[in-house]
């Protein structure tokens, strides 16, 4: 776990898409934009919001990968978290052209469960996994 001021972070990866997510927790906007401009210099200023959001994800193309950026500003923040991870799950299928539709659902939800799930043990553990999923 690696930390930036106020912000927490870990890298986190599932294996049936290969994906890898940066989940960051706590902070405030302005510290999540610093820690942008840091991270991202060819992207300076380019993250927009303000201090009224309660998270974010973003998806950042480098020269060696994607970065998937998953931010909640209160770890107890639920709703948040909810609503965040469904933008994750989305932009997952989306780039794998993978159908969300009332007909096809399940795998989006099974999918979404998981992220949340993962996400929401990392937070109840103050940055670890404490079972494998």
């Amino acid at each position: 776990m690696k930390t930036y001021k106020n912000l927490k972070m870990v890298h986190l990866r599932e294996d049936i898409y290969g994906v890898e997510v940066v989940f960051i927790w706590g902070g405030t906007y302005l510290e999540i934009a610093a820690w942008w401009d840091k991270t991202f210099p060819k992207l300076k200023g380019e993250l927009k919001g303000d201090e009224h959001w309660c998270g974010g994800f973003w998806r950042v193309y480098t020269e060696a990968d994607v970065v998937r950026i998953l931010w909640l500003k209160d770890r107890t923040d639920l709703d948040s978290l909810t609503h965040e991870v469904c933008h994750l799950a989305i932009t997952i299928f989306d780039e794998r052209d993978i159908e969300i539709s009332m007909r096809y659902q399940e795998p989006f939800c099974y999918y979404q469960e998981f992220w949340f799930g993962k996400l929401h043990e990392v937070l109840k553990n103050n940055g670890k996994l404490s079972r494998s999923k």
